[in-house]
């Protein structure tokens, strides 16, 4: 998967189905890209598309079941990695990242409602 397709299944994993224009907006990119993205996500069995039962002309997006797979061990794998580098800290510098976490926190709340 390239890091667009990974960013755009974990959007369809956590948020679930939803509607070409609204994966476009959340991915911040154009819906012509979005096209592009999804058609690939779709020849590889990664997602499913659907007709819109409130619009027949748009489409609804989900990840499926192989999608899920993927992105859970890319996961996994990120996770033991970060949990294998923290170990490797000292106590000082684990106490200034824990220190730090409030501010990272309001900075990703910031940045995902602008």
């Amino acid at each position: 998967l390239t890091a667009a397709q990974a960013s755009a299944l974990a959007v369809l994993m956590d948020d679930g189905p939803m509607r070409m224009g609204e994966l476009a907006e959340r991915e911040s990119i154009r819906m012509p890209t979005a096209t592009s993205l999804v058609d690939g996500l779709h020849r590889s069995g990664f997602v499913s598309r659907r007709p819109d039962p409130a619009d027949r002309r748009a489409v609804v997006v989900a990840a499926t079941d192989k999608a899920a797979d993927v992105i859970n061990g890319i996961r996994t794998r990120r996770n033991d990695t970060v949990t294998r580098a923290l170990a490797s800290l000292s106590d000082e510098h684990r106490a200034a990242l824990a220190a730090a976490l409030p501010a990272l926190r309001e900075l990703q709340m910031k940045m995902e409602h602008s």
